[in-house]
């Protein structure tokens, strides 16, 4: 399922707009019932190390930081409400920069997906702090925002046959199953898979009520991580679905080529979940 969507939101230097968390409801509210939105109030250590002042893009005094991000919450918390079918609560977040990430992943743990607002380099240390150790798949959305009614109408499925795909792939089901158009996309120039395989997978989406056609995607001029999404988009997908790769190494994220390049250079919704 994939009714229930936590959407962490910036307080600082600039918190979110009134017309991008409207434009991130309306997208939650194609496929969730409930929503819960999440700013990120700032407490301040007493030293900030460096990648965590990279988490949140923090500038100026701790005091006049901590005021800002406060206020801003506040505002963003107005926004919650009824919208169409989905109900809207909002629960911030205190989010300490000398460790960051375990409030947002506990929170993560408790909802079905979380959506990331993704417009500048920073936020893929927030991508990051969601896919890795939350078991819980990443919605990462581009400053981009899909205006539809029915954004995932279509939706590509990155199929290499490694558990992180398969992982994305049965997260990804409520929406998969609801699609009027799904392909099975490959990258041989990556990892082969065999016919087999996509035999398999082809039938265990048509017991599911999908039929899906496949489509290859070339990694010789783009790379994979752009190569995923360019195909996927010229497939008409409003969403690609992959496995992410990568671990936690003295805070550092290390990561596999595809997800690196899709956090560097996110193109449209990706969903994104790690075995």
């Amino acid at each position: 399922m994939l009714k229930d969507v936590l959407i962490p939101l910036r307080t600082h230097p600039a918190p979110e707009s009134e017309a991008v968390v409207s434009r991130l409801l309306q997208l939650a509210s194609s496929f969730a019932s409930h929503a819960t939105l999440a700013p990120l109030e700032i407490e301040m250590p007493t030293s900030s190390p460096r990648w965590s002042t990279a988490f949140l893009g923090l500038t100026g005094a701790g005091a006049d930081v901590e005021r800002a991000s406060q206020e801003a919450s506040r505002t963003l918390q107005g926004y919650a409400g009824p919208i169409a079918n989905l109900q809207v609560i909002a629960r911030p977040l205190r989010v300490d920069l000398s460790n960051p990430g375990p409030p947002l992943s506990a929170a993560a743990r408790c909802h079905d997906v979380t959506m990331v607002f993704y417009k500048e380099t920073n936020d893929r240390a927030l991508a990051e702090a969601v896919l890795f150790g939350t078991g819980r798949p990443t919605l990462l959305v581009p400053s981009a925002i899909p205006e539809s009614s029915r954004p995932f109408a279509k939706i590509a499925i990155a199929w290499d046959g490694t558990g992180s795909a398969t992982r994305a792939l049965h997260d990804a089901m409520p929406l998969v199953v609801n699609a009027d158009e799904v392909v099975i996309l490959t990258a041989p120039g990556d990892k082969r898979v065999g016919e087999e395989e996509l035999t398999r997978l082809s039938d265990y989406l048509v017991r599911q009520g999908v039929v899906p056609r496949r489509a290859t995607a070339d990694i010789e001029v783009l790379g994979i991580g752009l190569a995923l999404q360019h195909y996927a988009k010229r497939e008409g997908a409003g969403l690609l679905v992959m496995g992410a790769y990568g671990h936690s190494r003295m805070q550092q994220f290390i990561l596999g080529g595809a997800t690196r390049h899709v956090l560097d250079n996110l193109q449209l919704p990706v969903l994104m979940s790690q075995s």
